[in-house]
């Protein structure tokens, strides 16, 4: 899983940060102050 930051808007914008993340592994989003739980997504194999 990947979590970006962005820091512009339209076809210019760019990211501050990229996360990638185990899938299973409780990704924390700090602006929201909120933790997301990845155990039940699905993967495309």
């Amino acid at each position: 899983m990947l979590l970006t930051e962005p820091k512009e808007a339209g076809e210019e914008a760019g990211y501050w940060t990229e996360r990638a993340s185990e899938f299973g592994d409780p990704v924390t989003v700090e602006a929201l102050d909120f933790t997301l739980e990845t155990s039940d997504f699905r993967t495309l194999s």
